[in-house]
């Protein structure tokens, strides 16, 4: 009877991920989360950073021990929700012992670019226009249950 090896707890892959991050670490990238800002095939860089700041694209480790490249979405007591800019679901609660580093620039089929302020700024854009969408959706709806009633 053979026996599943002991799988590494997300916790200890972000320690032994960050402390390479000294070095000028590109991680490649798959899927189509983060489109349209990043189109796979592609690689991300990654620096150290203490924590991160919303609208900011991050690696981490995620729960099924995968690493996982989203944006920042926002702040919790128990530590920070990211989210795919292509995605509709946000992911889990991520602490602060399972984080990588920031990605700072990208590689994909388009080049080499900077993923500084005026993309921290149309990836939040972003996530404000779906809460938009949201609540229209909520207020016609509303609506109509009152034109019903009355």
């Amino acid at each position: 009877m053979g026996s599943t090896p002991p799988q590494t707890p997300p916790y200890a892959t972000a320690r032994l991920l960050r402390q390479r991050l000294g070095d000028d670490v590109w991680l490649p990238v798959q899927g189509e989360s983060m489109r349209p800002t990043i189109i796979p095939p592609a690689q991300v860089r990654l620096v150290a950073q203490a924590r991160p700041r919303v609208g900011e694209v991050w690696a981490f480790v995620g729960a099924g021990g995968h690493i996982v490249v989203h944006r920042c979405e926002r702040r919790t007591p128990s530590g920070y929700v990211f989210r795919g800019d292509g995605w509709a679901a946000a992911d889990p609660v991520a602490s602060l012992d399972v984080l990588i580093g920031r990605a700072i620039a990208v590689r994909d089929d388009r080049g080499e670019r900077r993923l500084g302020g005026i993309d921290r700024v149309r990836g939040t854009s972003r996530y404000l226009a779906r809460w938009a969408r949201r609540a229209g959706r909520w207020a016609v709806s509303l609506i109509s249950r009152g034109a019903r009633s009355g």
